[in-house]
This record gives C-alpha cells, structure tokens and sequence, in this order.
C-alpha cells in the first residue's frame, strides 16, 4: 500500500496493523519523514519511509493496491496524484484509491479503467472511494 502525503503516517501504520503486507510512506517534510518513522518504531511496524515530492514519485513507484491520498486540500495536488497514478498506471488490477478533500471538491473523472466511485462525507471533509477495473 502506498500512504502518499503521508505526514504523520496514520493511515498506512492502519493499513499495517490491520494486516497489509508492506506500505510505502511518502512525503517531501523533513519533520513529517521523522515523524513516520518515530510512529511505525512506536507500533513496532516497519515500512518503507521516502522524502520525496510525492506527485513525481508517482512517476517510478511500481505498483500499489491500496493507495491513500490525503494532500493539502488547496493547490490541486489531488488532481495532479490522480492524473499521474493514471498516467503510469500504478494500480493493480482491482485495486482503490482513498481520496481525502474538503467536502466541497469534486473529483474530474479518470480515464479507463480507472473510476471515480462513491463518496461519503464526515463534516468538512469527504472520503472519495476509487479504482480500477479488472
């Protein structure tokens, strides 16, 4: 699983203790990359940790099955992950994507196979649900 814009690295150290196989963390703060670390050697979980700007990691990362993608809200980062992870096509077959906005931004579609599917929205914030076919 891939935890882009990781920053503190909850949602992957989640996807770890709930049983995902590897997680790759990526984010371009120094603080948040210490941070990361500091947490998965607190819940005794490994992962691979990368300082990186994480839209131009999408461009030689491999493959994910689970991507969560929690950017600042403004500056279209999310639009820029999405058409990249489309572009290099770095969801496997059947994979989502976990898309973390404001409860006010609507996602452009993706090209096929990819989808944009159900949201659900908690207060200011909405959790968008996507993927790819098989």
């Amino acid at each position: 699983m891939l935890d882009l814009f990781a920053g503190t690295g909850q949602l992957g150290i989640e996807a770890l203790s709930r049983g995902a196989k590897s997680a790759t963390f990526v984010d371009q703060s120094n603080e948040a990359i210490a941070i990361v670390k500091e947490n998965l050697e607190h819940c005794e979980l490994t992962g691979t940790v990368v300082r990186n700007d994480s839209v131009s990691f999408l461009e030689h990362c491999g493959k994910f099955d689970l991507i969560f993608l929690d950017p600042p809200y403004a500056g279209g980062l999310m639009e820029a992950a999405l058409r990249k992870i489309n572009k290099f096509d770095i969801l496997a077959d059947g994979g989502i994507i976990i898309c973390e906005t404001d409860s006010k931004t609507a996602l452009k579609p993706m090209d096929s196979p990819y989808f944009i599917g159900r949201s659900y929205k908690y207060g200011k914030v909405k959790l968008t649900v996507c993927g790819k076919t098989v």
